[in-house]
């Protein structure tokens, strides 16, 4: 038996239905349905002969469900709903085996295939007499009603929910809707209906019921004599409760006068209007208010004021927007709440008003106008994101596109943000978003969602266009207001660099690797979350604050910087931390330490000279503009690092490099560090120095080589070439104290600030004048090095101020090459002149032994002729732009080289007029005259290289070597001349 009553709950539940009813014009064309199923019956109205209103009235009973396929039913008569717990749906194509597979557009009511019954302008189309309970209208086009009531007319327990009642006119109360007692409208289009009182609707709630209208768009309804859009009348203890809808472009109009209540008529104190929005109506007020509630409502850009109309019913406003409205279309004269009665009873919660209510207001003994009106934030207003520009109800076709596509949503500049009293029954606002957002509730219809942003590209944070944002980072649009503290978060995206030339704001910033954000002299950025800065093997984002006497940027939270490292190559690195508090742990399973150049200060009395520490035992707080040395213990894979502890390094930061004692050759010699992050430009810091020497030296990772290598800059030039006074952020360098016994000190300051520079080789230092210069590579085929001579007029040939000394990369598979002047190794050398009888000692480490060139890389500015001589071997070979010699050599450090300057009109010693010597070329071969015997020949190349050498026994020697084409040298002993072999 149990198993019995188990299977009849299950037929229950999936039927649900007596009968189901599958209704179709049966017109030629019309929409046809599938073949009926069991307990479904198809109805063919033309077949029947008989109109869809005879057919309803007649036929449908209890529990009995009806689908209509598309079409237009024009009715011979009402429609009279006499039995409960039924349904009728509209809105088939005629294949649907459930009412959701109808097809429809954006909103509830735009279905797809219109069912249409049509009152053909002569018959009321739906009336509901008598209470009733769960009976449902779904997906009906309700039309050319023509009656003394509304197109459609019921009471409690009736719900018309996904409708359209359109082109209605009714000589009574409601053109399109009346709910007299009670019933239901949802997520209903009501529209171009015309009525005595309530064009669109009439609520009278005289008895004990509930009318309840959700969801719906009230729009170009007409109230002859009062209201165009929602009347709600009856002194009795009924309810009406109008939530999440929206009222515009409707009339209180005559055809001849406005008339009251253009959007909203009251007569009863139990109604409430909760998150609606009431725009661009037209009346001789826009709410004839005797009783109610407003909770919520936007009222904007209308034609008349809100208008307290009783002298006895209670009503209030909480968290509204009464904004915009005007006395009339010409936009003159502003109108707020008036009142036509001296005995209010009225209470003004949180509403922002304009303008505001009068001093008279305040006097009256239950009014009460509390924090948030106009008065209090009249400087910013609602700040809708796109309000019609236009009062009243449109009078044109564009005018009614333009209220189409207006925006009532607030910016996050908003005075209405926060300013609400959360102190209601309600959680949600007219888009359906959770109430409150940002701690409390704001006032209007609308909550401001927060946002997150993203930037499309460079440009100033307070431009709309710079910005796109999003509710879910998954869909994104062009932002319509820009960050603020009110959002979720900003990411500016790599490449991008965003101003701040106005005073803005946000929660949480995050900068990708090689983003930007300047901050403009005057101008704050204020965080109420946190700040990150990306790194990757692409690049690190930069920020520069241009405010020299405040910070320029305020973070509440957390500040977080990366700093990317590669793998693959040496395990030393040089770094610093951009942030004030910073600690030695974030290169914890690494190893960090610190080089001390005080030695005689430093507590350690068992140095006596400058030296690195051990790695820290403890961990310690990096201080900002001091440099640091880390071990990798990982090095074959890139890492990247999270500097964390207090806020972004900014302003002045003063150090006071030491030089300690008289005769360590390494004394003076200071790791400082980049204490922003940004790109710092030692030019400009070293201008404001006190006994710094002009140069910097650093280590960075060379790609090509997978090797770390020392570059170094100093007065304008640098070595490598590429290398600039720009420091990247992060970045620990080499700086050197000048004189003995002389104080020195060193101030960052943010005007030394800037970022990488795209579209142009960052680090290509910027040409000082007309200088000379000779630089010189040398390279074993796998690794370069290079050095530097520069003629300046204010610089000596002895060893001065503007010679940078050689750092050591220390890496036998690196070559180096120097200049030197009294034993000291420079990598740039500045000399007075670059000029004839000048000669340069050059010293080489080779690193290991092999195959090694020297070539001429940039050679300028030089009026004479410049020989690299090799002593080793006596060669001596004049250098052009790009010319080179080729040697070999063992791994030992030497001295072999030296550089000679000779003037260009010179002899140049690869012939002598007053020698008896006679070379030329016979063949292939070479003849020599004017010897004697046991002279040793030898045959060079012009790169240097060494053909062939032979001792001579004769005046006349055919040297047995057979040579290609071309220019060779021929020695003998110090005499060096030229031939050509053709």
């Amino acid at each position: 038996m149990k198993k019995l009553i188990l299977l009849a709950l299950i037929l229950c539940s999936i039927q649900g239905f007596a009968k189901r009813y599958l209704v179709q014009t049966g017109a030629p064309g019309a929409a046809t349905w599938r073949a009926a199923g069991d307990g479904e019956e198809l109805v063919d109205l033309t077949a029947n002969g008989q109109s869809f209103n005879t057919w309803y009235n007649a036929t449908v009973i209890s529990t009995d469900e009806v689908w209509i396929a598309a079409g237009n039913y024009v009715l011979s008569g009402v429609n009279t709903v006499s039995q409960s717990n039924h349904s009728v749906y509209g809105g088939f194509a005629g294949t649907e085996v459930q009412p959701s597979d109808r097809a429809k557009g954006s909103v509830a009511w735009a279905f797809t295939n219109e069912t249409i019954l049509d009152g053909n302008n002569a018959t009321q189309v739906l009336l509901a007499g008598g209470p009733l309970s769960n009976v449902v209208f779904d997906g009906i086009t309700i039309t050319k009603s023509t009656a003394s009531n509304a197109a459609a007319q019921f009471r409690s327990g009736v719900t018309l929910q996904n409708c359209k009642i359109t082109n209605n006119t009714s000589t009574g109360n409601g053109g399109g809707i009346n709910l007299y007692n009670g019933g239901s409208v949802t997520n209903s289009y009501i529209a171009a209906n015309l009525a005595s009182h309530g064009g669109g609707i009439y609520s009278n709630t005289a008895n004990a019921e509930t009318a309840s209208i959700t969801g719906c768009l009230i729009e170009d309804n007409r109230g002859s004599s009062t209201c165009g859009g929602i009347r709600v009348q009856g002194a009795g203890p009924g309810t009406t409760v109008v939530t999440n809808c929206i009222i515009r472009g409707n009339k209180g109009w005559d055809g001849t006068s406005a008339k009251p209540g253009g959007a909203i008529y009251t007569n009863s104190g139990n109604n409430s209007f909760i998150n609606c929005l009431i725009v661009n109506n037209s009346g001789t007020n826009t709410v004839y208010f005797n009783g109610g509630n407003l909770f919520n409502t936007t009222i904007a850009n209308n034609v008349g004021q809100v208008l307290i109309a009783s002298a006895s019913n209670s009503m209030s406003l909480t968290n509204c927007l009464v904004w915009g409205n005007k006395t009339d279309t010409s936009g003159a004269t502003n109108t707020g709440i008036t009142s036509n009665t001296g005995n209010l009873n009225v209470t003004i919660k949180n509403c922002g008003i304009s303008p505001a209510p009068g001093a008279g207001w305040t006097q009256q003994a239950n009014f009460t106008l509390e924090y948030g009106n106009e008065s209090q934030q009249n400087d910013k207003g609602p700040g809708f994101v796109l309000p019609t520009t236009f009062w009243g109800a449109p009078g044109s076709p564009s005018q009614q596109t333009e209220l189409e596509n207006a925006d009532w949503y607030i910016k996050n500049t908003s005075g209405a943000i926060n300013k609400g009293t959360a102190n209601v029954s309600y959680t949600n606002d007219l888009s359906g978003n959770p109430r409150p957002q940002n701690g409390t509730f704001d006032i209007g219809a609308y909550e401001r969602i927060p946002l997150y942003y993203t930037s499309v590209k460079t440009g100033s944070w307070s431009v709309t266009g710079t910005w796109n944002s999003s509710t879910d980072k998954l869909n994104w649009t062009a932002a319509v207001d820009v960050p603020s503290v009110y959002d979720q978060s900003v990411v500016v995206q790599n490449d991008h660099e965003i101003n701040v030339n106005v005073n803005g704001s946000s929660t949480t910033l995050i900068i990708q690797p090689k983003g930007k954000l300047t901050i403009d002299a005057g101008q704050t950025l204020n965080l109420s979350a946190t700040l990150t800065l990306e790194s990757n093997a692409n690049g690190t984002a930069t920020v520069v604050d241009a405010n020299t006497d405040l910070n320029g940027l305020t973070v509440a939270g957390a500040t977080s910087v990366q700093h990317y490292l590669p793998g693959g190559g040496r395990t030393w690195w040089y770094v610093s931390s951009p942030l004030t508090e910073a600690s030695s742990t974030i290169f914890d399973g690494d190893k960090i330490g610190k080089h001390v150049e005080d030695y005689e200060n430093d507590g350690d009395e068992t140095t006596s000279a400058p030296y690195y520490t051990s790695p820290f035992s403890t961990p310690e707080n990096l201080n900002p503009g001091r440099g640091y040395m880390v071990k990798r213990t990982a090095p074959a894979t890139g890492t990247t690092y999270t500097f964390t502890g207090g806020s972004l390094n900014t302003g002045n930061i003063t150090l006071t490099p030491t030089r300690t004692g008289t005769s360590q050759g390494a004394r003076g010699f200071n790791l400082l560090g980049n204490p922003y992050p940004s790109y710092i430009d030692w030019d400009a810091i070293h201008e404001e120095s006190t006994n710094m020497r002009n140069a910097i030296w650093f280590r960075t990772f060379d790609t090509t080589t997978g090797s770390m290598i020392f570059h170094t800059y100093g007065d304008g030039d640098a070595v490598p070439e590429i290398t600039s006074p720009k420091i990247a952020p992060m970045q620990a360098f080499w700086v050197k104290v000048d004189k003995d016994n002389t104080p020195a000190s060193v101030t960052f300051r943010n005007i030394h600030r800037s970022h990488f520079t795209t579209g142009a080789n960052p680090l290509k230092v910027k040409t000082a004048g007309n200088r000379q210069r000779l630089r010189l590579v040398i390279s074993n085929g796998s690794a370069t090095d290079e050095t530097l001579l520069v003629g300046k007029s204010y610089a000596s040939n002895s060893l001065d101020n503007y010679d940078i000394e050689k750092m050591s990369d220390n890496n036998g598979e690196i070559p180096e090459i120097y200049s030197l002047i009294d034993h000291q190794e420079l990598v740039i050398n500045s000399m007075q002149e670059l000029s004839d009888g000048l000669v340069v000692a050059l010293g080489i480490r080779p690193g290991k032994p092999g195959n090694f060139s020297i070539e001429t890389t940039q050679l300028e500015n030089i009026n004479g002729r410049v020989i690299l001589v090799d002593q080793l071997t006596g060669t001596e070979t004049e250098l052009n732009p790009g010319s080179g010699y080729s040697f070999t050599a063992d791994g030992t450090a030497n001295n072999r080289f030296s550089l000679e300057f000779r003037a260009p009109a010179a002899i140049t010693g690869f012939h002598n007029a007053n020698s008896q010597l006679k070379v030329v070329a016979s063949g292939n071969s070479i003849v020599i005259q004017g010897l004697s015997a046991g002279k040793v020949v030898r045959i060079f190349n012009t790169m240097g290289q060494e053909l062939y050498s032979a001792t001579v026994s004769a005046d006349r020697t055919e040297l047995q070597h057979s040579c290609s084409p071309g220019l060779y040298l021929v020695k003998v002993n110090n005499e060096t001349t030229k031939v050509t072999v053709k």
